[in-house]
């Protein structure tokens, strides 16, 4: 009997041990941020001094498993999260981007955003939404990304971005340059 009560500690020891400590999980309306896009599109803007800017998308991963037990030994916490990642030729130059998406272990309320667009890099936000007008159309899960919540990189090539609109169900819908303001080719 002492045997099989030892064993049966040792095995729940083993089990307790095998599960992540802290665990989060995207909801549906924070997947939303990945809906816009798929691995493989192209997406085209253009500038009001009729210039084109094509934005592709390389990759598209979510991570939000509902498997409680650990599967990478590095971590007792599992942070969902999902990313695009992307390039963009500007004036034929190719500049790379990402817009991920997290979840983390001590934020019950929303995902947070982390955003980069050809050297214009914001730091992890909770992204609140806004209505923006863009040409004749109204567009209500807006962000804006701009200099309250982002900055050019120092040490690497950029465009001088000043402002970036991103929509929950479209992407991009529009960015400003010093030098030109681009918008999605359709809207």
């Amino acid at each position: 009997m002492k045997k099989k009560r030892l064993y049966l500690i040792f095995i729940l020891i083993c089990i307790t041990s095998c599960v992540y400590t802290k665990f989060t999980h995207l909801s549906n309306e924070d997947l939303k941020w990945l809906s816009a896009y798929e691995k493989g599109d192209t997406v085209c803007f253009i500038s009001h001094n009729c210039g084109i800017d094509t934005l592709f998308i390389t990759d598209k991963e979510i991570n939000n498993s509902n498997f409680p037990f650990i599967e990478n030994e590095a971590s007792f916490e599992y942070t969902a999260n999902g990313s695009y990642t992307y390039k963009m030729i500007h004036k034929g130059e190719i500049y790379d981007g990402i817009l991920l998406l997290v979840r983390k272990v001590d934020n019950d309320k929303k995902a947070s955003i982390s955003f980069s667009l050809c050297g214009y890099y914001s730091d992890m936000f909770s992204p609140k939404e806004i209505e923006q007008v863009i040409g004749r159309k109204i567009i209500t899960d807006c962000i804006i990304i701009n200099s309250s919540n982002a900055h050019n990189g120092l040490y690497q090539k950029n465009i001088g971005i000043r402002k970036v609109i991103w929509s929950k169900s479209k992407g991009i819908l529009e960015f400003e340059t010093d030098e030109d303001s681009w918008r999605l080719e359709k809207i």
